[in-house]
């Protein structure tokens, strides 16, 4: 009812642009969601309102039960169950229940990780995704260098014909779906693909592959790849990296078009960033993702760009127009051309370990010669040939055939669809050797017997038409990664000797200073000691005097920087703390912490220093962020991570005790002068200031013993706007202690 008329005039003379496939659901997916799902759903409603209930509740059953089948066949049985079926494709129970298995199947039947499992409980041979696998390099070679007939799918996974690319007159231009002319296709395949390469892989293109806009995407390529360090994502982010690369080099060579142009780039990156554009193709996903709006522009672009400014439609081109051209090229760059492209860069540089990849290839790469491009691609084909990129490809049966599946042979009608399994082709031992699951780029015939790209030892009439393009890419864009890597190395390891040499100079004038000085050899020691653990610290602790970049900032961005630079440190104070705890403004909260953050500084410590001593007075506040030791007679207490002598913010306060470091640190030190001048800027903040200093003075004289690394209870506070102003002094001991007037 659906068929295309198109579709039914080649069928009549007996070819078409398709292989007719046997079986298949009793109805299609658009009638079975259109008309039999409604109809089913509004017959149980009704039955269940104004019918007889038993009426509805069968149906219920009914449909309860093929649900529960499906997903007992689905978890359980896929594999028994599509060998069973495959080979009876009229069987009602079959076309019954069939198409949601091979639906389900199809999701992950073809990555790598999840074929290698069938792979290794059936062998090279098993049913799944509704196709038969055949795996062994043998079978392999012979499915890609004979004609295919093919029909709606990708690989494993079935295709949503409505999505592919059409012609105006109707026809199917999307090349891995027609069939080859010698399997009963009509020509199309041939002409189509005859004119793609002609228009888009000429002389021009190949120029293209190395001028200089294309070497300046690789250099920029390769210097994303090398942020990686920086938390640049280089492998999924939409800005910069492999994904932007890949969609401008390829439209640059292949289409000449201006990738600088943002319009450009816009409507390329809107269909070919994620996987939307993917969705579209497929079934039955593309119902729910449709990007024919986008693929539209998209052809749009490409019928205007150079590459098609002499195009011409021809006979022996089976007259394709350049809009039909345009839609196909914007699914073939999706589906094999970005997709394909990226993963590869992504398996040969991530450090991956997927499919039967299970090194990091990384650690080849010391022993290739960056200058012998036949040895980097040898290394990205030993790389494709472990983990490919595209790990399954399809076509028809044309005549009836058999095969041996778990020891057994069995029988399958023409017209069955087949699984070109190119990964287990690509590890047939019986080919690669024992050492098949080995990483060894200079095995021999590793060229001659790759299946990769769809042929084996470049034959094959549906080898990828791109495939000297993508390659000879790689092998550049990893020589420009390489070289990158290499200059980076050569360049830190070259500032590495000069910090070096000029440490051994520093230290080397400072024992000369020393001993001129007539310094004894024990303080001489010392202060050696404490110089050495000081100078490693500032490798490791970067200070904003060490930026000069900083010193360009204006005032309201270096607050900010200063605000994020100290915000957790400063919460760890009481008076902050109780002030984010209780109901004042976010508002004010934050601008307390963004005044106070500029009281603040940091101190570089070594291990065994005095922080303060016994008897002085309090004139700073102390974050210690590693641990020191708090001294008090016979008390040795550890202290860290938290504040010190914090109530000389609030009263006068002299040192009981001696705070000394147990290993060198940075420490953050709050000044009491430039406390008190910070909460002065604002009003409000001095009142509550003042309120939570009576308070925070008050619970001190309601101590019994207080050191210098006694804390506030957590608890003191509540509503800042009950707080009250002390009107008369408060006596500790003998002496007369008030919080600081601020």
């Amino acid at each position: 009812i659906f068929a295309d008329f198109t579709e039914v005039l080649p069928a009549l003379s007996g070819m078409s642009q398709t292989t007719p496939v046997l079986g298949g659901p009793l109805v299609s997916w658009k009638v079975f969601w259109l008309f039999v799902l409604p109809v089913l759903v509004t017959a149980v409603f009704l039955f269940s309102i104004i019918g007889p209930w038993y009426v509805s509740s069968g149906l219920g059953g009914i449909i309860l039960l093929y649900l529960v089948i499906e997903v007992t066949i689905i978890l359980f049985f896929k594999n028994h169950f599509q060998l069973w079926a495959l080979q009876r494709p009229e069987n009602l129970l079959a076309r019954l229940l069939l198409p949601p298995v091979e639906i389900v199947d199809s999701i992950s039947a073809g990555n790598t990780n999840n074929a290698m499992i069938t792979y290794r409980n059936w062998g090279t041979n098993f049913c799944a995704s509704g196709q038969v696998w055949l795996g062994s390099h043998a079978d392999v070679t012979k499915a890609v260098q004979n004609p295919q007939g093919r029909s709606f799918w990708l690989g494993e996974h079935p295709l949503l014909p409505s999505s592919l690319p059409q012609g105006e007159s109707g026809r199917c231009v999307f090349l891995l779906s027609l069939s080859s002319k010698a399997a009963g296709g009509t020509g199309d395949h041939e002409a189509f693909r005859k004119c793609m390469v002609d228009t888009l892989l000429g002389e021009a293109s190949v120029a293209r592959e190395s001028d200089a806009i294309s070497q300046q995407l690789m250099e920029q390529c390769a210097e994303d790849f090398m942020k990686q360090d920086a938390g640049f994502d280089f492998y999924y982010g939409a800005d910069g990296g492999n994904q932007s690369f890949w969609t401008k080099y390829l439209h640059h060579v292949l289409f000449g078009l201006d990738i600088q142009d943002k319009e450009v780039m816009s409507i390329l990156n809107a269909f070919y960033t994620g996987q939307l554009g993917l969705m579209h193709y497929l079934d039955p996903m593309g119902h729910f993702f449709s990007q024919h709006e986008k693929i539209a522009k998209v052809a749009d672009l490409y019928e205007t760009s150079p590459a098609f400014s002499n195009f011409e439609v021809k006979t022996e081109y089976n007259n394709m127009t350049a809009k039909e051209l345009a839609l196909l090229m914007s699914s073939i760059i999706r589906i094999a051309g970005v997709q394909g492209s990226r993963m590869l860069t992504w398996f040969c540089t991530s450090g991956v370990k997927y499919g039967n990849l299970q090194i990091d290839a990384r650690t080849v790469w010391d022993s290739l010669d960056l200058e012998d491009e036949d040895e980097v691609l040898r290394y990205i084909l030993e790389v494709a040939r472990l983990s490919p990129p595209v790990t399954v490809s399809h076509h028809v049966a044309t005549e009836p055939f058999s095969c041996e599946i778990a020891k057994r042979t069995y029988s399958f009608p023409k017209g069955t669809k087949v699984a070109i399994p190119l990964v287990f082709a690509n590890i047939d031992p019986n080919v690669w050797g024992e050492d098949v699951w080995e990483f060894n780029h200079n095995r021999p015939g590793l060229k001659e017997n790759h299946t990769g790209f769809n042929s084996v030892n470049g034959l094959g009439p549906r080898e990828c038409p791109g495939k000297g393009l993508v390659l000879r890419s790689m092998v550049r864009l990893l020589q420009a990664i390489f070289s990158t890597l290499v200059a980076s190395l050569t360049s830190h390891a070259a500032f590495l000797n000069k910090s070096g040499e000029e440490r051994r100079n520093e230290f080397r004038l400072l024992r000369k200073f020393l001993a001129r000085s007539q310094v004894d050899e024990e303080l001489a020691l010392r202060i050696q000691r404490f110089l050495e653990h000081a100078h490693a610290l500032t490798k490791e602790v970067v200070d904003e005097i060490q930026v000069p970049l900083l010193r360009l900032l204006s005032k309201p961005l270096w607050r900010e920087l200063r605000y994020a630079m100290y915000k957790h440190t400063l919460g760890e104070i009481g008076f902050v703390r109780s002030l984010s705890r209780c109901s004042v403004s976010d508002d004010l909260n934050s601008d307390a912490t963004r005044q106070l953050s500029q009281a603040l500084s940091q101190r570089l410590l070594a291990a065994g220093d005095t922080i303060f001593e016994s008897g002085s007075m309090a004139l700073d506040a102390y974050f210690l962020v590693k641990p020191s030791v708090y001294i008090l007679g016979q008390l040795r207490q550890p202290v860290s991570d938290r504040w010190v002598a914090e109530m000389g913010l609030w009263c006068p306060w002299l040192h009981l005790g001696e705070l000394v470091t147990t290993e060198a640190s940075v420490n953050v030190r709050l000044q009491v002068e430039k406390f008190s001048e910070c909460l002065r800027r604002s009003w409000a903040l001095l009142q509550l200031a003042q309120h939570y200093a009576a308070k925070f003075v008050q619970v001190m004289n309601e101590t019994v013993t207080i050191t210098d690394i006694w804390q506030c209870p957590a608890s003191l506070g509540g509503d800042p706007n009950l707080w009250h102003t002390p009107t008369e002094l408060i006596v500790v001991g003998k002496a007369r202690v008030s919080p600081i007037p601020q």
